[in-house]
């Protein structure tokens, strides 16, 4: 019976190839956005709109970075989440395991 305390660690992992994905599609679009030719302004625009849309450029490079850098670091911290939870559990499984084996010694003398 599920308390809703369970945490299910193949879940963590399969969040964490996720966050990997996340982590790699943004580092492909962040390489076509470093690599675009050109600097997006309409002939007559005059320098102040290259110059605009490079800082808008700069921009969203420097906020595609940070999501990239937390998404690749949220799939590490959860494959940790995982093991961790995986060791501890197994810790409790042994220990339960050596408590019951002391009460049905316990019971078993006369």
């Amino acid at each position: 019976m599920s308390n809703g305390l369970e945490v299910d660690p193949s879940e963590l992992r399969g969040i964490s190839v996720n966050s990997g994905v996340v982590a790699a599609n943004l580092d492909v679009l962040l390489r076509l956005l470093r690599n675009a030719e050109g600097d997006g302004a309409a002939p007559g625009g005059g320098l102040a709109v290259v110059a605009r849309l490079r800082e808008v450029r700069t921009g969203w490079e420097e906020r595609l970075t940070t999501v990239r850098d937390e998404a690749a670091d949220l799939e590490h911290q959860l494959v940790a989440a995982a093991g961790g939870f995986e060791s501890t559990e197994a810790a409790n499984r042994a220990a339960l395991a050596a408590a019951g084996a002391l009460l049905e010694r316990g019971a078993a003398a006369p």
